[in-house]
């Protein structure tokens, strides 16, 4: 009894956490989207419209979590009994199923925007395909739901399972939110890829872009020297030399 009373008290606090995760996550990426297609007048009604939704959501869930049982420490003390507490599955799948639709209006609103851009077929693909990863997290919140729902017992969900998703869940939120900033680092993978080494520092002997070359005749090992802002040029005891010749 009491691991069970600590299990529940656990699972209270790690609820309210995983909302209040979900909907800052959903907020990074529609200010980050509001960044970058604030030109469209529409895409930006859409994009408010859309926020306001995601935070109201967070405030109702965020409510009914915290009160679902009256008084609260009867979901622990009386193991969230129906004359206490409101049907836990009932509850989380009302919660998920706005959640999903939350997902969905955030997945289709920048694909809405890149399909009016002045691009190439290819490069429309690209991008749209690249917002479309979001839909990762569709799929982890429909694998969520089938653990949420039991029809025959709509008063308890399968808690372990639905922990393990909800885990899930927010971590392939975060990635999919950082998806559009990966682009460099998939620029810099594919030319290591191409060339089979790490590409040389473009300017390595001076702050111009003309690049500098050691002489032939093994002067470089001897007396060159290399100039953080300037051309590269021989140390003074080697001009003597050099003017003999």
């Amino acid at each position: 009894m009491v691991w069970a009373k600590a299990f529940l008290k656990t699972l209270y606090v790690a609820d309210l956490f995983f909302m209040a995760t979900i909907s800052f996550v959903k907020l990074s990426v529609l200010a980050f989207l509001h960044g970058l297609f604030k030109i469209s007048r529409i895409y930006r009604i859409l994009n408010y419209v859309t926020a306001g939704l995601c935070v109201a959501w967070f405030l109702i869930v965020l409510f009914v979590n915290i009160f679902q049982c009256h008084p609260i420490h009867m979901l622990w003390d009386a193991m969230g009994a129906a004359e206490y507490c409101i049907a836990s599955g009932r509850l989380w799948l009302g919660m998920e199923l706005t959640n999903l639709f939350l997902d969905v209006m955030i997945l289709f609103l920048p694909v809405y925007v890149v399909t009016r851009l002045q691009l190439s077929r290819t490069r429309k693909i690209q991008v749209t395909g690249i917002f479309l990863l979001g839909g990762l997290v569709c799929i982890a919140s429909i694998c969520k739901l089938s653990y949420l729902w039991i029809p025959a017992t709509p008063q308890v969900v399968r808690a372990p399972e639905t922990m393990v998703w909800s885990s899930v869940q927010l971590g392939v939120a975060t990635l999919c939110a950082c998806l559009p900033t990966y682009a460099p680092l998939f620029r810099v993978a594919r030319g290591k890829m191409s060339t089979g080494k790490s590409p040389s520092p473009p300017y390595p002997y001076g702050s111009d872009n003309t690049p500098r070359n050691a002489p032939a005749d093994g002067n470089h090992a001897r007396g060159w020297r290399v100039v953080q802002d300037g051309p590269a040029r021989p140390l003074p005891h080697l001009r003597e030399a050099e003017c003999r010749r």
